[in-house]
């Protein structure tokens, strides 16, 4: 009788355990990319690709410059926990980097993903949209300044009756710019 209770508890207990074979096939640094702004660069996934039996998982990120990384992982329960090893030569400057992490054993879908043991958004939007400046201009208009990508973008000037919206391309030259009725 104990023994059919010691196996049928362990039966029980190994029910509930997940046997996914999740394992790290690969890891590829991308070096320092100085041409982005890594003051605003999101912390992303920016790419998942499937073949087979193998997902790609692109990680963009920031840290200091001249550094090299080494990607891990740790799989719990129903998350693929991304983090990297990294050398220790730090130059007082921020850099973009990326780590293509290729997992075989992966479900998009059935599994979670952290990168250092946080969420992580899934987005081609590489920068966080900021909000630089409000202020208001010497006539008393109100204006509010924003940045996508980077690059000021957007400037909303603030009317009695309406708004007036300006987008600017990368180089800071007006593009657009529109009124809109309030």
């Amino acid at each position: 009788m104990k023994l059919f209770c010691m196996i049928t508890s362990l039966l029980l207990l190994l029910s509930n355990r997940s046997f996914s074979q999740v394992q790290l096939v690969e890891s590829i640094e991308n070096s320092c990319d100085l041409t982005k702004d890594a003051a605003s660069l999101r912390t992303r996934i920016s790419n998942i690709t499937h073949r087979a039996d193998t997902s790609t998982i692109e990680v963009a990120f920031r840290e200091a410059c001249g550094q090299a990384f080494t990607g891990a992982i740790h799989f719990q329960k129903d998350t693929l926990y991304l983090y990297y090893d990294t050398t220790n030569v730090e130059v007082f400057c921020l850099c973009c980097y990326s780590i293509l992490y290729k997992v075989t054993g992966f479900e998009e879908g059935k599994h979670h993903i952290k990168f250092k043991g946080k969420d992580i958004p899934i987005t081609d939007q590489a920068y966080i949209e900021t909000l630089i400046k409000r202020d208001t201009l010497e006539d008393g208009t109100p204006r509010l300044i924003r940045t996508v990508d980077g690059m000021i973008h957007l400037e909303v000037l603030f009317l009695k009756d309406k708004k007036i919206i300006r987008h600017f391309s990368a180089n800071g030259r007006l593009t657009e710019e529109r009124i809109k009725e309030q």
